[in-house]
């Protein structure tokens, strides 16, 4: 009797951490210890933001009956449409580490409303007024960041949820020169040589200039000011103008006046 009581409190401690493996799934890049048991309990509080997106947004209750309103298709289709738990994120951020960023892209999923988001000019990611001090979480966000116009979501293969963004989503927070022109840095991790396809802009007015680079996809970092005047130093005149070259493109940083 004693080994059936042992056997079926082991089974059941089992049980138990598996289920909360399931909500409360750790980062793949999260330490053992105190740090990842801190960094599980953030992540899963992480988890919840998805499921108040629509009880937060009107369309999205006006588009979801509740079970005591609906019929039993609508009951059937609220259930197919609601929001994932989170996971999809988590798989995202997994395949960013594994082979580069996400194909987000490629992911044409349905809006799900909007999350209480919003990354500041600085770069800062704040969730309902308090930033997020976990610069792997805000890495596993950067990595499914979506630009659609002037909008920008969070995108998984099921769900796209809108944020708001200040200014830029990327701050380039340092330049170097490289054999075929410029590459920068951003506070998320992105590396990207400009160029072409990475162009650089010039935002702000002529007295306060606003300089951009083009991270991916339309994503933009705003060039803070060190990386800027190092771009000064390194510039060029021509035509009129002075700018820096990479990749065998020139970006006018200001006219010369001459």
């Amino acid at each position: 009797a004693q080994a059936r009581q042992a056997h079926q409190q082991r089974v059941a401690a089992r049980q138990h951490r598996a289920q909360r493996q399931v909500h409360d799934p750790p980062l793949p890049d999260d330490a053992g210890g105190d740090g990842g048991a801190r960094a599980a309990q953030g992540l899963a509080q992480r988890l919840d933001l998805v499921q108040k997106i629509v009880r937060h947004d009107p369309s999205s209750r006006a588009a979801h009956p509740t079970r005591e309103g609906g019929s039993v298709g609508e009951q059937r289709a609220m259930s197919e449409h609601a929001p994932v738990n989170g996971s999809g994120m988590i798989a995202a951020a997994k395949q960013a580490r594994k082979g580069g960023p996400p194909p987000v892209h490629l992911w044409d999923p349905p809006y799900c409303g909007e999350m209480d988001l919003v990354i500041r000019r600085d770069g800062t990611w704040v969730h309902e007024g308090s930033p997020i001090g976990r610069q792997g979480l805000v890495r596993l966000f950067a990595s499914i960041l979506k630009r659609e116009g002037d909008k920008h979501f969070l995108v998984t293969p099921v769900e796209k949820v809108g944020i708001a963004v200040e200014d830029a989503p990327f701050v380039a927070v340092d330049v170097e020169a490289v054999a075929d022109g410029l590459r920068f840095e951003t506070n998320v991790g992105d590396h990207v040589a400009a160029g072409p396809d990475a162009p650089i802009r010039m935002g702000g007015t002529a007295d306060e200039p606003v300089p951009y680079v083009e991270i991916r996809r339309g994503l933009e970092a705003r060039i803070d000011r060190k990386s800027f005047y190092r771009m000064v130093e390194m510039a060029e005149e021509r035509d009129g103008a002075l700018g820096v070259t990479s990749r065998g493109a020139f970006f006018a940083l200001s006219e010369t006046g001459g």
